[in-house]
């Protein structure tokens, strides 16, 4: 694999997620919030309808709030120190030293196994199977899965 490999691995998070699938890391909260605000100021009336129409939030609180939200980068993926800081999954390899549940001896565990980390589960079986050069070859459609 060539030298961008170096750079994709790191995109595969410490639960096997791949970056580029991830909705954080393409930022689609912080580009949809800046179509939002630019419709918004094309249409300033907007604002009055939400009024008029008892809208259940304040009208310049919600452009505050996609303000924040489009002013975000996205993420650069867990590995480089973005995402959620108290992810258990996180904490928990970076306790352990590993890269990722796929290289941990206690996988499965109490952390990935209850319910919500089913997702995270599905990741790191599919990173376990083929392999962490295998499974970014195949994120970035350079093989097919077996």
């Amino acid at each position: 694999m060539n030298v961008s490999y170096e750079y994709e691995k790191n995109l595969v998070a410490f639960c096997g997620q791949y970056c580029r699938d991830c909705v954080y890391y393409k930022n689609i909260f912080g580009i949809r919030a800046q179509d939002l605000l630019t419709e918004i100021e094309k249409d300033e009336w907007i604002k009055m309808v939400w009024e008029s129409l008892n809208a259940p939030f304040d009208a310049e609180d919600f452009i505050t709030h996609l303000t924040w939200l489009a002013s975000s980068p996205g993420c650069p993926g867990c590995l480089s120190g973005a995402g959620w800081p108290e992810c258990p999954i996180r904490m928990c390899a970076q306790d352990k030293g590993v890269r990722g549940c796929f290289e941990c001896t206690d996988f499965p565990c109490p952390v990935v196994s209850k319910e919500e980390a089913a997702l995270q589960r599905q990741f790191t079986e599919k990173v376990r199977a083929l392999g962490l050069e295998e499974y970014v070859k195949h994120k970035r459609g350079e093989s097919e899965e077996p």
